[in-house]
């Protein structure tokens, strides 16, 4: 059924300095690999910013395959109709002209969207303080709420779209992650692995408690530290802590001044950012891997630890749940006692930590089930298209945002001006914010109607219109055309330059 429409698939996440090789440009690239597996040829076009010789080199992990065909995004011409647009970073930098290009905004085109976590949202306090940020994160969320179809890493993320977002849940997939095979039990002895470890990293010694990932407040790596410090002095001995993240000299400062206040600094090992190869090595020389985190929108570090044969006790929150499936397994992030005590138990008790160990090997954690869901997906965006009737030449709808008479603005009386030229061409919903028993009827009553602003859901009618105009003006009568523009774009015939009054209002 996805023949029915051409497929573009938006893989610049790959080419993001600050991530490429990790997090969602991971991602990316092993969902680019996947998809080639499970369906060549169902992607007709990889979308990258620049020449195909700008996609990372092929690697172990975090590279795009040499023979994906890769063009420009500023190359429409893949985008035959019908057409599939999938944007797997809508969080990127920049306009939301280059993450949703409006070639493919049309009534003959479908968008889907991946999303790996709200987490932004769930955590506004923390991360969404500057009121810019917060204006530009919510307008990406209205492109979620604009897609036909969302693709969510977690059952959890899937969750929070639809609680926070409001997106119906039959418009949201959810695909999961996956783990490149290329983390996976060694084949050398325990003895070599170890002896690569200490050779890349001195200092630490054999029987060592893992943990990776970022620093940030929500990573809860103080209170992992903390908890270090709660363990009985007898095992701490025998079981370094060893962190292993980028961090900067005043991060590292932090974290071992706080690693002295609980005792624990000469126990505690930050090795900073290390390469792919010997983060694989620390996971399979590691005695256990812990991960304190109070929320996941997926938990990527889990799945690489277990598939490299470590045993892992988590955070009993978020995504994480839906990864470490064994209750005894999980722990009250927020509580250092219950961290310490389950870090103590999956250091000293064999049968647990084995039984961890094979909970892990039963998991499907492959990249070809990833792709394999996202094909669902896929499917019903080219249902959502097939579904949509089709529409006569002459028979164009046009959605106009304005004020209307008798409402006291002189563009209410343009407006009436406009819609009766406009009819002979469109068919017009004049969206008018007030009472509609007291606004004149409109002309050409066989051609144009009149729709109350208040439950007109812009993110989700646009696709009704060829054409969506805001009449914007200095007073009032303009507060919601604002909130509607920085959902979907349109044409604004302005009638201010200076819009004091609106904005004071």
């Amino acid at each position: 059924m996805i023949r029915s429409a051409r497929l573009g698939v938006d893989i610049r996440a790959t080419q993001n300095p600050r991530y490429a090789d990790r997090g969602i440009g991971r991602y990316v690239a092993q969902f680019g690999h996947a998809m080639e597996r499970v369906a060549p040829g169902a992607v007709d076009a990889f979308l990258i910013d620049g020449a195909p010789a700008a996609l990372p080199p092929a690697g172990a992990a975090g590279s795009l395959p040499r023979q994906v065909r890769a063009v420009g995004l500023g190359q429409q011409g893949w985008a035959h109709d019908p057409a599939i647009f999938h944007v797997m970073s809508p969080f990127e930098d920049g306009p939301l002209e280059a993450v949703w290009p409006r070639e493919v905004r049309r009534r003959d085109a479908a968008l889907l969207v991946t999303v790996y976590d709200l987490i932004p949202l769930v955590f506004a306090a923390e991360y969404l303080q500057d009121p810019f940020t917060h204006r530009q994160y919510m307008n990406r969320c209205n492109l979620l709420r604009a897609a036909d179809v969302v693709l969510a890493i977690s059952e959890a993320t899937a969750d929070d779209v639809v609680r926070r977002l409001e997106i119906p849940e039959s418009r949201v997939v959810v695909i999961g992650g996956g783990v490149d095979e290329w983390f996976c039990p060694a084949t050398d002895s325990p003895d070599v692995v170890l002896a690569r470890v200490t050779d890349a990293l001195p200092g630490i010694c054999s029987g060592f408690l893992l943990y990776t990932g970022g620093i940030d407040f929500r990573k809860n790596v103080e209170k992992a530290i903390e908890a270090y410090g709660l363990i009985a002095p007898e095992v701490r001995r025998d079981h370094q802590f060893v962190i292993t993240c980028s961090v900067t000299d005043d991060e590292r400062g932090r974290l071992m001044t706080h690693a002295s206040r609980h005792g624990v600094a000469d126990r505690v090992q930050i090795t900073g950012y290390v390469p792919d190869e010997t983060l694989r090595d620390l996971y399979r020389a590691c005695h256990a891997f812990v991960f304190p985190s109070i929320y996941e929108g997926f938990g990527l570090p889990i799945a690489e630890a277990r598939a490299c044969g470590a045993p892992v006790i988590a955070g009993d929150n978020s995504s994480l749940r839906e990864l470490v499936t064994d209750p005894d397994a999980r722990f009250d992030a927020a509580d250092a006692q219950a961290i310490a005590n389950h870090m103590t138990r999956i250091l000293r008790d064999d049968t647990f930590r084995d039984r961890q160990r094979d909970v892990a090997r039963q998991q499907d954690m492959s990249w070809d089930r990833v792709a394999e869901r996202a094909l669902v997906g896929y499917e019903q965006a080219a249902a959502v298209i097939s579904a949509r009737p089709p529409r006569a030449p002459r028979d164009r709808r046009l959605a106009l945002i304005t004020p209307w008479p008798p409402q006291l603005s002189g563009i209410a009386d343009h407006a009436r001006m406009l819609v009766e030229h406009l009819a002979s061409e469109y068919r017009i919903d004049i969206v008018v914010d007030g009472d509609l028993a007291q606004c004149e009827p409109p002309p050409r009553p066989d051609r144009t109607r009149i729709i109350p602003l208040a439950g007109f859901d812009i993110t989700s009618a646009w696709r009704r219109y060829d054409r969506v105009i805001y009449q914007l003006g200095n007073s009032e009568f303009h507060g919601r055309a604002i909130d509607m523009l920085r959902r979907v774009p349109g044409e604004v015939i302005a009638h201010d330059v200076r819009l004091t009054g609106l904005y004071w209002w």
